[in-house]
């Protein structure tokens, strides 16, 4: 497999794009079998948030089939009840959960509408959440169950995220500077597009002085892009082909009349 030819150093300190590539494809190729996307299940990792859906049609009979069988407990409750959330429901119907908000991790915007993680245990240090999107005061998809963190085979992995059908849509593994042997952290993730969708990967590094890089592969882990930026506000983008750097674009910033303006300072391009 082909990687770019790393830039020499001109000393010890300087950060060098592309010498983690090795170790962030190992421990990508470990992750995936470990943990294979839309095959790994909740039941598998973490049997005390699985509850399966009942013959309730509506959300008004699930709801009274939860406050029979279940009451306020939990995680029974809200594990039952997140299957019966769609996409059109209210976001009211958050409240008959019974989860609190997670102070864990705030919420997201987007052009799309927000986000709201709800938090099974303590707010502050949940054992799971539940992620929803919300636009309008209605749900624009369904939940999503995370746990922060679990050991599988003996290696940490976090942020392990599960669709309303219990199967694994996305996971995480972070390496922090006295693991990966440097001044540097890094982290790698695998996440899919959904059901019959693709799965994809990526490593983000971050440096001693404030640097950072990330990368994008392709599912059968070959690079695609990288993108590295500096204190400086320098940064460039490389684009691959078939794992071989075909072009390396190199942004700046400068100032302008009405603030600061990135632009494309100069573009190499390799055969």
């Amino acid at each position: 497999m082909a990687f770019l030819a790393l830039t020499p150093a001109t000393n010890a300190d300087e950060y060098i794009a592309g010498e983690m590539d090795q170790e962030a494809l190992r421990l990508l190729r470990i992750m995936s079998q470990s943990l294979p996307l839309r095959t790994t299940t909740l039941q598998q990792i973490a049997p005390e948030f699985v509850v399966a859906k009942s013959a309730a049609p509506t959300w008004s009979d699930a709801l009274a089939d939860a406050n029979a069988r279940f009451g306020p407990r939990q995680p029974q409750r809200a594990a039952f009840l997140r299957k019966y959330l769609e996409r059109g429901s209210s976001e009211a119907d958050l409240d008959e959960l019974g989860l609190h908000l997670s102070l864990a991790s705030g919420g997201a915007v987007t052009g799309a509408g927000s986000s709201k993680t709800l938090a099974f245990g303590p707010a502050e240090e949940p054992t799971a959440t539940l992620m929803v999107w919300i636009a309008q005061g209605k749900l624009i998809d369904r939940p999503t169950l995370s746990l922060p963190g679990v050991k599988i085979e003996g290696v940490d992995y976090c942020y392990l995220t599960f669709d309303v059908n219990d199967r694994l849509i996305s996971a995480a593994r972070i390496l922090p500077e006295a693991q990966t042997g440097s001044k540097r952290l890094l982290v790698v993730q695998e996440n899919t597009t959904g059901e019959g969708g693709v799965n994809y990967y990526s490593a983000s590094i971050a440096g001693a002085a404030g640097e950072s890089e990330s990368i994008d592969f392709t599912p059968d882990l070959v690079i695609k892009t990288r993108w590295v930026t500096f204190p400086s506000h320098e940064s460039y983008h490389e684009s691959y082909e078939n794992g071989r750097l075909r072009k390396r674009t190199h942004n700046k910033d400068r100032q302008v009349a009405n603030g600061t303006e990135n632009y494309i300072d100069r573009v190499e391009t390799f055969p």
